[in-house]
């Protein structure tokens, strides 16, 4: 549905508008790529971490395919309404 195309002029925007040094930094994936990826990862066990100075117990989940499309769409809600901001300024 045009996916290509719209990860193509991603691509150009980010090209001309990134430090060359952090262009390489820049993945372009599909939402549905990168949800299909992490529940690949299977389930995480918690894990302790140290943020800004406070040890912090972190578990991820994964999401079933409902709960992940609905993700998706408000993401992209506030994606898509992110960008009609841009082009009214």
């Amino acid at each position: 549905m045009g996916t290509e195309r719209h990860i193509k002029k991603l691509s150009k925007f980010v090209e001309e508008n990134l430090d060359p040094k952090d262009q390489g930094r820049v993945r372009y994936k599909t939402s549905g790529s990168n949800i299909k990826f992490l529940n690949s990862l299977g389930k995480f066990t918690p894990t302790k971490q140290v943020a800004l100075g406070h040890k912090v117990r972190t578990a991820q989940q994964v999401t079933d395919l409902e709960d992940a499309a609905s993700r998706r769409k408000a993401i992209s809600e506030v994606i898509a309404r992110s960008l009609q901001k841009g082009k009214e300024k």
